[in-house]
């Protein structure tokens, strides 16, 4: 039979779409706390990529101390899965396990240990068609694809050592979820009322709402305590209705959020345009149906909404819904959008009018002298007229100003010559003339700005003597300040940083370079000989050495097991408080600061490899291979580590790679650069530029940290950054030159530096 070929169709998109139902039976209500079932889904768009978390939790156990793991584990895992969206699904599935596994080992050092070996728990991370599953204990995980059911949480081979609340949580299984599967989490107890079959052939033959009916009658009539939750995939068909229609006839409303909505609600009440437009071809839309619903959607969004389909974003000031604003309307919005400058220039206008006032009055002043000193002229000689007349108001024959002022005006006899009171007579007019034309200018401008100036002018004027001088003053207030704010809201944002303890005061190597701070005060925290290492586990500062490992904190020396080599690579792992160290012969040891305890680990290395650098992220241990230019990952195991798998996706030389630091992204020291590395892949990484360039011979972070530092020996500096590469402070000391490695003590804030005798440190800001 030939095959038909495949029509691509362009009215369906399908995407496969979990759905969930639960049923929880407990008829004990003490025994309620100790079973929970939990779906959580992203609550932003920036967790999207990590899908959704689901689970069961049972305890077998019904003392106090076991009532609240349930909860505590289910928010520690919820918590911690949606914490870094930057991290993908597997890491953050890991982690999330990793913590709940920490947390169950911190409440059995506290004494809490009635519930370990007894936690029942299946945990499922569903995103897009991918499926990951994590089982603990008897909790089953069924998984019904094409008629065929299977335990997909059966472990292959079973648990023979003794419960460990640190391994509680062990294997991932990861798959992919096809169209029509149903997945079932469920408490290992309904299998007294249900074998595999015939959960099979009931799911087979009922409806999902059916099969979720079905299994609540028999859980609550057999049972008296269970959980199961039922995950159904299917296909999400979503129709795109495209109608080739004339516009004419049927107009398009694109402003309309629902006209890009795949599923839009229906409304009976007020239906959309769309449905307007179904119902009633021959009718064309009317102008008023548009501007409502437009009108209608801003009410609804705020004024802002997006294009679903493409992407744009429709502002709240939308025009065609506005009428034009007055024009003193838009000018008060311009004064109020131009901040401080408008005000800058209120008094640049004002320090303008007074010097032109000062300027007029000096020369009035000279003026006057220039006549009492000069010989007598006639007041109507042409060049008095002209100092008194105005063009549009006097008369070239006018009688002399005099004659026309108060008599009180003058309380002094003017000279006979008049040429003092001519010149005073001429300050006093050109004054006049002057404030006149300005206030004109003043009041012009303002009225560009504020609407009726004329009118609030006349109110002006008809006030009182004070009424006009309280009124000057609160305007006046009104004006300039604005002015002293906006000085002291600049001066808040122009603050610089504190400064460190002592920074490019005296003359040394770093005075020009940014945020340098010159360490003064060197402690020797240790002294040895043939030091080789230096290590931080938990704040443990250890110092290692070919023969001891000394622990500066807890001020306590052992020595290393007799069989051990000359150590080459150590690495700390936090979460289980070891040091691990391999010799030349790539053997690692284990050493725990608390008990001070060694103990052999297996491991297993590539032929021909060149392990260089070592670190560890959760329980997991990374190994770099500068031959290979590979970096292995090892599962923490019984007895040391498990099956290795190459991490390192891109293809990146790593033949000069002196060290490794890791949180949850990797950073290699290689060649004089720093090489950044998330899951796998390689990033875009750069330090910020500094007037020396920052050499890096040691890089150093961990996890959870929110900085990465670099030992820079060439110029006897330890670098402070941030995780985008900026550069927060720079530590000098010439005696960091002769460092050999160091590490970093964030809780004390404390540098700690090895040379060939001793451990030096320093306190950091």
């Amino acid at each position: 039979m030939q095959s038909m070929p495949k029509v691509k169709s362009d009215k369906r998109i399908t995407r496969l779409e979990p759905t969930f139902a639960d049923v929880l039976v407990c008829k004990n209500a003490k025994e309620r706390p100790l079973l929970e079932i939990f779906t959580q889904e992203p609550e932003n768009i920036s967790q999207q990529n990590l899908g959704k978390i689901i689970g069961i939790l049972e305890i077998d156990d019904q003392s106090e101390d076991s009532s609240y793991i349930v909860n505590y584990l289910i928010s520690v895992v919820k918590k911690e899965y949606f914490s870094r969206v930057k991290r993908g699904p597997i890491e953050s599935f890991e982690a999330a396990l990793h913590k709940a596994n920490l947390a169950l080992s911190n409440l059995a050092e506290h004494g809490s240990i009635s519930w370990i070996g007894k936690i029942n728990a299946a945990i499922v991370v569903i995103e897009k068609n991918n499926l990951h599953i994590s089982c603990a204990g008897s909790a089953k995980v069924l998984l019904l694809r094409l008629k065929t059911i299977t335990d997909v949480s059966e472990k292959a081979e079973p648990e023979i050592s003794e419960p460990n609340p640190i391994k509680t949580f062990e294997e991932v299984l990861s798959g992919r979820l096809e169209n029509e599967d149903k997945l079932i989490l469920a408490t290992e107890n309904i299998f007294n009322i249900f074998s595999l079959e015939e959960i099979k052939k009931s799911a087979l033959k009922f409806s999902n709402s059916e099969f979720i009916r079905f299994l609540k009658t028999a859980l609550v009539n057999e049972l008296e305590k269970a959980a199961v939750l039922v995950v159904d995939a299917k296909e999400k068909q979503e129709e795109r209705d495209i109608e080739k229609a004339p516009r004419k006839s049927q107009p398009i409303n694109a402003f309309s959020q629902s006209a890009f909505s795949k599923n839009r609600p229906k409304n009976e009440d007020s239906p959309s345009i769309a449905e307007k437009k179904n119902q009633v071809v021959q009718e064309p839309l009317k102008k008023e149906d548009v501007i409502q619903e437009i009108e209608n959607e801003v009410e609804k969004t705020g004024g802002d909404f997006v294009d679903k389909k493409t992407g744009h974003i429709y502002i709240k000031e939308n025009s065609y819904l506005k009428e034009d604003e007055p024009l003193w309307k838009k000018r008060l919005e311009e004064a109020r959008t131009a901040g401080s400058s408008y005000f800058f220039g209120i008094l640049s206008l004002l320090k303008r009018t007074f010097k032109k006032i000062t300027a007029a009055i000096s020369a009035g002043f000279i003026s006057a002298i220039s006549k009492i000193l000069s010989p007598r002229k006639s007041k109507f000689e042409p060049e008095n007229k002209a100092l008194f007349q105005n063009k549009n108001e006097i008369e070239i024959n006018r009688p002399p100003i005099r004659e026309k002022l108060p008599k009180d005006i003058f309380p002094w006899k003017a000279p006979k010559n008049f040429a003092f009171a001519s010149a005073v007579k001429d300050i006093i007019f050109g004054v006049l003339v002057f404030i006149k034309n300005t206030s004109l200018k003043i009041i012009r401008v303002f009225a560009n700005f504020y609407p009726g100036a004329s009118r609030l002018k006349s109110i002006f004027l008809s006030l009182t003597t004070r009424q006009k001088i309280y009124s000057t003053v609160i305007v006046l207030a009104i004006i300039i300040a604005p002015y002293f704010i906006a000085k002291s809201e600049e001066k808040e944002t122009n603050k610089t940083p504190a400064a460190a303890p002592e920074v490019m005061g005296a003359v040394f190597p770093l005075e020009n370079d940014k945020n340098v701070s010159k360490v003064e005060n060197l402690e020797e925290a240790y002294a040895g000989s043939d030091l080789a290492e230096i290590l931080n586990v938990n704040g443990n500062i250890l110092a290692i050495s070919d023969k001891e490992i000394a622990n500066i904190t807890g001020g306590k020396k052992y020595s290393l097991p007799e069989n051990s080599g000359t150590t080459e690579n150590v690495c700390a792992m936090d979460d289980l408080g070891l040091a691990f160290l391999m010799d030349t012969d790539g053997k690692i040891i284990s050493f725990s600061p608390l008990s001070g305890k060694f103990q052999d680990n297996n491991i297993s290395l590539p032929e021909n490899s060149d392990i260089s650098a070592a670190g560890t992220y959760l329980t997991y241990m990374y190994l770099l291979d500068a031959k290979g230019s590979q970096i292995y990952r090892y599962p923490r195991a019984e007895g040391g580590f498990g099956e290795r798998s190459a991490w390192l996706k891109d293809k990146v030389d790593l033949s000069a790679a002196k060290n490794m630091a890791i949180s949850d992204t990797v950073y290699i020291s290689n060649g004089g650069e720093i090489i950044k590395l998330f899951q796998g892949k390689k990033q875009a990484f750069q330090i910020e530029n500094t007037a020396t360039p920052v050499n890096i011979d040691w890089v150093y972070t961990r996890e959870e940290s929110s900085n990465i530092y670099i030992l820079d020996k060439i110029n006897s500096r330890v670098v402070q950054l941030d995780l985008e590469g900026k550069i927060i402070w720079q530590y000098y000391n010439s005696e960091i030159g002769n460092s050999i490695e160091f590490t970093i003590d964030e809780e004390n804030n404390k540098v700690y530096f090895s040379t060939e005798s001793s451990v030096k440190s320093f306190e950091i800001n």
